[in-house]
Order: structure tokens, then sequence, then C-alpha cells
């Protein structure tokens, strides 16, 4: 399923600020259905903080035990947190989240 975007804000989001963003992922199972949490934050190897609040647009794919070459869901990650359900995901399956 490929996802639907501008190209030129995607790139601009990489392109016309520095560093890169750290995305960190938690799972969570609510009524049977799996939901996606996630955020991001740009990396400072000093670990100090981001004044500026950047923010990418992270292209991320959804791979599970039973769909593990071919991504079961395409999202776009445009804000410093978002949630996402994950649908016709069993909650019993590994989900990997990857670019």
């Amino acid at each position: 399923m490929p996802l639907v975007q501008n190209i030129n804000e995607l790139m601009s989001s990489w392109t016309k600020q520095m560093g890169y963003p750290v995305v960190d992922a938690d799972i969570e199972v609510r009524d049977g259905q799996c939901w996606l949490k996630l955020r991001q934050s740009r990396f400072i190897s000093d670990g100090g903080a981001d004044e500026a609040k950047s923010i990418w647009q992270v292209p991320i794919g959804i791979l599970t035990n039973s769909s593990a070459t071919e991504p079961r869901a395409k999202i776009l990650l445009t804000k410093a947190e978002e949630e996402f359900q994950l649908n016709d995901v069993n909650p019993n399956e590994w989900i990997k989240v990857g670019s």
C-alpha cells in the first residue's frame, strides 16, 4: 500500500534542518487491536535538549511474522508523537518497525 505524500515537504524536513530523528516505538493491545505509538526527537550526541523542537517526516514500514518481507502497513510520522491503529495485525504476532 503506497504512501501518498508531498515529496517536497518530506525532503525539506530532512534537508533544511540539521541532524536526524530518533524514533521510539511502543505497541499496545486494546480491545484486541494493536496500536503503535511513535515518538520522534532530534538525536544530539551530548544528550542536550533540542531547543528548535525539530520535526521530520519519517516514512515507517511495519513488518509482522505473517508478512516478514513485504510491509503490512506503511505510515508517515509527521508529528513529535502520533498513535496509529494497526489494522489486520494479530496481537500475537511479532511486529518490526523500520523504514
